[in-house]
Parts: structure tokens; sequence; C-alpha cells
């Protein structure tokens, strides 16, 4: 499935970062905004298509507000980015709700965890 879904943004600057030839994540979060990304396409909750041109988007705007040699520069950071701005476009979640959420685990008032509403 991975491989489906990554093959369509090889050779763009949308394309994932690797390394060996394996999907490089550097924090846990990553690999987990990836795994629902693949998740809603696989059971078309959204269209893969939509999100990558989201990706395509959101990466376009962070080159033209930022040098292009910026560190702060993370390539999760915009996928999580397109991700949010589909699910609002599919009113699968509000910006006052996600705000919200963002809020609440920054001031520690909700579990970061992944897991946490499984336990």
């Amino acid at each position: 499935m991975e491989e489906r879904f990554v093959k369509g943004l090889e050779g763009s600057k949308a394309a994932p970062p690797k390394r060996c030839d394996r999907l490089q994540f550097d924090e846990p979060w990553q690999s987990r905004a990836f795994g629902i990304v693949l998740a809603f396409s696989e059971e078309k909750v959204i269209d893969y298509e939509d999100f990558r041109r989201n990706l395509i988007k959101s990466i376009g705007d962070w080159e033209n507000s930022h040098d292009l040699n910026d560190a702060s520069w993370v390539y999760y950071e915009q996928w999580l980015a397109a991700l949010e701005q589909l699910a609002i476009d599919k009113g699968m979640v509000t910006r006052d709700e996600l705000d919200q959420r963002t809020t609440e685990i920054t001031n520690g008032e909700r579990e970061y965890s992944f897991f946490a509403n499984y336990t």
C-alpha cells in the first residue's frame, strides 16, 4: 500500500524523505500522520489525489515564505498541514476543533499518545 501511494510523489518536491530506500521518520507523529493518510486513502475516506495536491500546495506555500535553506523545514509538517486542510475541506473537522485540540495537547490538558483513547 505504501509503495502505491508514495510512487506518485517520487521525483517531485512532494516526495517523502528516504534513507537507504526506506521512508525516513524522525518522530513517531510523522509515521502516524503518514499512516493516517494511507489508511484514509485506502478506505476511500479521502481521495489521495486531493491530498497530493494539498501537499504540493503546502510545500509551495512554505517555500514561498521561507529561505530554502531554512533549518526549520520539516517535511512531515507539510504532510500534516495538507491532511488537516483536506479534513477541513471534507467537513471531517473544523479549524476551531483542530486549534482547540492542539492547544489542549500543548498545554498538557490532553494526552498526546496516539493510543490514549484506546486504553
